[in-house]
């Protein structure tokens, strides 16, 4: 129940806080697991196929990790307009 300060509102925007902030650092983590294994991928298949196949191969990646990166800035970018907004009706 919130009180005359409001308390229960501020605690709500902590614990959204925390959570993007958790969110944020899971992102990260799977981030650079991925980016680790690409790199072995890449060492691996290096080693085992023609150049030019690997070239093509290093593009398909490079293009999926660009989408990837694209989705998270559009997921960022929707969540900082929804903030704005939430701070705009205050």
């Amino acid at each position: 129940m919130p009180n005359e300060n409001g308390s229960t509102g501020k605690l709500k925007l902590v614990h959204l806080v925390y959570m993007l902030g958790a969110a944020i650092l899971l992102v990260g983590i799977a981030w650079g697991t991925m980016r680790n294994q690409q790199a072995t991928n890449t060492k691996e298949i290096e080693k085992k196929v023609e150049k030019e196949i690997f070239n093509m191969h290093q593009q398909e990646q490079t293009r999926q990790v660009d989408s990837i990166i694209t989705t998270m800035n559009n997921g960022f970018n929707k969540i900082d307009t929804r903030l704005e907004n939430i701070e705009k009706a205050k």
